[in-house]
């Protein structure tokens, strides 16, 4: 009897997913100090900053090349002794 029921869930529509913010457009900004690059990802729509890998702020150490992510409050402040250096249009791309 239990098979039965299994069964009949398989027809079931699945539940909603939720809204994935990959594929969503983006502006990529960098910011640059006398030695390292910090890329700061935002919603090109205005929506609220998602909380995943796409948004996540970036410093890339000038020397050695490698990247670590930043705090928001780590970001924010940072955003406030480096300077402004482009932008960039793009998309959130899902992981593999």
């Amino acid at each position: 009897m239990a098979a039965l029921a299994l069964l009949g869930a398989c027809g079931k529509s699945p539940a909603p997913a939720a809204p994935s913010h990959h594929g969503a457009s983006v502006i990529r900004v960098l910011y640059r100090d006398g030695h390292d690059s910090m890329v700061l990802t935002f919603p090109r729509d205005g929506a609220r900053m998602a909380n995943d890998e796409c948004h996540v702020a970036l410093l890339i150490d000038g020397k050695t090349g490698a990247a670590r992510r930043l705090s928001a409050n780590e970001a924010k402040a940072r955003t406030r002794t480096m300077q402004l250096s482009g932008a960039t249009p793009g998309e959130c791309q899902a992981s593999p």
